[in-house]
C-alpha cells in the first residue's frame, strides 16, 4: 500500500495515490503541472523556479508580472521616473544617482559603459539588477537598456 506524505491517507495502488496528490495539490505544482514525490521537493521547486520575490518588503509572488505590479504601486526598487522595476533595492539607488540625480542633467550623454560603471559598477552587476545573464543574447538585450536610458538621458 502506498500513503501520501502530506495527509498519510493510504492507497492500493501508486497510481491512486498519484492521482490523490494531483487532485488535492499534494505535491503537485499547479504552475507547471509537475507532480513531486515528496513536499520537500515540490517546496524546493516552487522556490527555485516560481519564486518572485520583492527586494524591499520580502513579499513573495507567484509571477513576475505580479512583482513588478507590487513594485510599482510601493515604490519597492522601483524607479518612478523611468518606471522600471529592479531586482535588488541597492539597484534602483545605484540607477538614480547615475541617471537622474541634479548633477547628471548639465553634462553631455554619457556613454554605455560610464552609465554601467557609476550606477552598477560593473557589467554583471548592471545586467543581474534587470534579471539578466552574461549570454549574447542576454549581452544584447542589456544593450538595449543601455541606448534606452541613453535616450532618455539625452532629452532631460
Amino acid at each position: 500500500m502506498a500513503a501520501c506524505d502530506d495527509c498519510s491517507r493510504r492507497f492500493r495502488t501508486s497510481d491512486a495515490l498519484e492521482d490523490h496528490k494531483r487532485d488535492t495539490r499534494h505535491c503537485f505544482c499547479h504552475r507547471c503541472d509537475r507532480l513531486f514525490r515528496t513536499v520537500q521537493g515540490l517546496e524546493d521547486h516552487r522556490d527555485s523556479l516560481h519564486n518572485y520575490c520583492c527586494p524591499d518588503c520580502n513579499k513573495r509572488f507567484d509571477f513576475n508580472p505580479a512583482l513588478e505590479q507590487h513594485q510599482r504601486s510601493t515604490g519597492h526598487a522601483y524607479c518612478d521616473i523611468c518606471e522600471k522595476c529592479f531586482e535588488h533595492k541597492d539597484s534602483v539607488n545605484n540607477h538614480r544617482r547615475a541617471l537622474h540625480s541634479p548633477d547628471c542633467r548639465n553634462r553631455t550623454t554619457p556613454s554605455r559603459s560610464r552609465i554601467v560603471a557609476k550606477g552598477w559598477g560593473d557589467r554583471h552587476n548592471f545586467q543581474a539588477s534587470y534579471g539578466l545573464q552574461m549570454t549574447p543574447e542576454d549581452l544584447e538585450e542589456g544593450d538595449a537598456i543601455l541606448k534606452a536610458m541613453q535616450e532618455a538621458d539625452r532629452h532631460w
